[in-house]
């Protein structure tokens, strides 16, 4: 597979925008993860087996209330994987895979992690700041609940 310069810039800028998603959102800052999005930009959760989205969010200001999904875990962390991008000039396409852990720890009892199996569908649009969402679908594939503990390594 060749790769052309100015494709290769195209795919670190499309990839570090997916990682900077995570990264919004394990931060939990509305501003940061709406400014991801095209002014028009939509972002669609997808239930597994559902043909349509269960939520959807469009333009800067819903983007923003996305973040309140999180109010009930203490901490989430977003491993971004398998990555995929078709680039037509001003317009691509992406498919990531995520890990998406959330931990819950309430009211005394033993903290818990839901492991949500995430593939991303995105279509995005080159911009002046930048290659932006203007659409995300969360197609949430499975979900998982397992055991968690904040363990020290040392002392």
């Amino acid at each position: 597979m060749e790769i052309r310069d100015d494709e290769l810039v195209d795919r670190l800028s499309l990839r570090a925008l997916i990682d900077e998603y995570a990264l919004a959102v394990d931060a939990r800052d509305p501003d940061r993860f709406a400014a991801l999005f095209t002014p028009d930009g939509i972002l669609a959760v997808i239930e597994p087996g559902d043909p349509q989205p269960s939520l959807t969010y469009a333009g800067t200001d819903e983007l923003r209330t996305v973040i309140d999904l999180l109010a009930p875990f203490t901490t989430t962390f977003h491993v971004m994987a398998n990555h995929t991008a078709t680039i037509d000039g001003p317009t691509a396409n992406t498919i990531t895979y995520c890990l998406a852990h959330h931990l819950t720890e309430a009211d005394g009892r033993d903290p818990r992690d839901t492991l949500m199996l995430i593939r991303y569908d995105d279509t995005l649009h080159r911009t002046p700041s930048g290659w932006r969402f203007a659409r995300r679908d969360v197609l949430r594939q499975w979900t998982e609940y397992h055991p968690a503990e904040r363990a020290r390594l040392a002392g």
